[in-house]
């Protein structure tokens, strides 16, 4: 059975839980609405950034203060509270891994609360995109499975620099007398699929594949 993919934007551990809990209670979310209301009234005009930046941060630090005090929360809290939505990740994003291209590598960083499964989680929403964007990225690689025959590109290798020809070694391994240990094979039935899969296996390992 297939693994069910996780919501990451739902709660999971206990201290998820109880923010979730927080952030939900009538009363926090009134205020957290009353926040909403008066950010949204704040003059958006034109020209007036460093004035609309003063006057945002004052509404949020009011509504910080008295979060803070009704609740008795830290000021971390209440301002995570006050721009909590049920679909972004305010509740776990102490968890979540960074990933950076530096170079020809994508870089992962995790933190101290960090699960597998929030690398897991960011994979294919972030991470993969970026590996996609490295200069050596082959998508064909990606969709490899378990070799079922680990020694096929090895012993294609050796035929090849003793001076077999790959038709002659394609022709050996469809006939089963390519090696003792390799079984007549079916999947690479074509000689341009075979030289294919040899080149793109072996490219980066030896000078001319």
């Amino acid at each position: 059975m297939a693994k069910q993919k996780r919501n990451i934007y739902q709660p999971i551990t206990a201290s998820d839980w109880f923010l979730y809990n927080l952030f939900n209670d009538e009363d926090f979310a009134s205020i957290r609405k009353q926040w909403q209301l008066e950010i949204n009234d704040v003059d958006q005009g034109p020209g007036q950034e460093a004035k609309q930046r003063a006057e945002l941060e004052e509404i949020t630090a009011r509504y910080t203060k008295i979060l803070q005090q009704k609740f008795d929360v830290t000021e971390e809290t209440a301002r995570k509270g006050l721009v909590y939505i049920e679909h972004n990740r305010t509740l776990n994003g102490h968890r979540v891994p960074v990933a950076e291209i530096q170079g020809d590598r994508v870089l992962i960083s995790i933190g101290s609360s960090t699960r597998l499964d929030d690398v897991i989680d960011l994979w294919d929403v972030w991470i993969s995109l970026l590996q996609s964007k490295l200069p050596d990225y082959d998508e064909s690689l990606q969709k490899e499975n378990l070799s079922k025959e680990p020694l096929l590109v090895f012993t294609v290798y050796k035929e090849l620099r003793r001076g077999r020809t790959m038709v002659d070694v394609h022709n050996a391994y469809l006939d089963g007398t390519l090696h003792n240990d390799i079984p007549a094979g079916n999947k690479w039935l074509e000689i341009s699929a075979f030289r294919k899969y040899y080149k793109r296996t072996v490219k980066g390992y030896i000078n001319r594949p």
